[in-house]
């Protein structure tokens, strides 16, 4: 288990680096999915990936498209986002693991897990894009804009703030993913 769990680590810290790069260039990799409070779950889903797009970045055709604040359940394991409100960076935010942002954008996401395993909070991705751009993840642990630290019980569940490098009055789709399968895409 302990192995699965590292490979998983190393599975989302590669799509993380890879995806979040938000067009500008940088010297240090972006940040991981941001997550935080938690009191619950497990479970993964598959997909296959497709064409389709969401804000212009590939999106996975078995994903649900979903507006912002609507549920989708995947494998009995529930998803909310929350629609994007304009956040203010503070003095700890990081955009990029070193540049401070001058602008973000705050969601609450919410993982309900009512299915028999735990789910690792690293097998969780949260990816934005806007106007065919992958949004850089800020970090800010004052703001408790940060990775998980706890699994999600079966029958638990937690929310935490995601936010990323834009301007909320810009079209925003945000992807939430399990263990590198597309789940949803949360747009207006």
């Amino acid at each position: 288990m302990r192995t699965a769990n590292v490979m998983v680590i190393g599975a989302v810290s590669v799509l993380v680096l890879t995806g979040c790069g938000g067009g500008e260039a940088s010297s240090s990799p972006p940040p991981p999915a941001q997550a935080a409070s938690s009191t619950g779950g497990s479970a993964a889903g598959s997909a296959s990936t497709s064409a389709a797009t969401a804000g212009g970045a590939p999106v996975d055709k078995s994903s649900a498209a979903a507006t912002f604040g609507k549920t989708v359940t995947k494998d009995k394991v529930s998803y909310t986002v929350s629609a994007p409100v304009a956040g203010k960076p503070g003095a700890s935010s990081v955009s990029d693991g070193t540049t401070k942002p001058t602008k973000m954008a705050v969601v609450n996401v919410t993982v309900k897990n009512d299915s028999a395993q735990a789910i690792s909070p690293t097998s969780l991705t949260i990816k934005a894009t806007s106007g065919g751009e992958t949004l850089r993840a800020v970090l800010d642990a004052q703001q408790q804009i940060k990775p998980p630290t706890a699994e999600i019980k079966p029958g638990g569940s937690t929310t935490w703030k995601a936010a990323f490098v834009a301007d909320v009055t810009a079209p925003i789709a945000v992807q939430v993913s399990m263990i590198m399968d597309t789940v949803a895409v949360f747009r207006q």
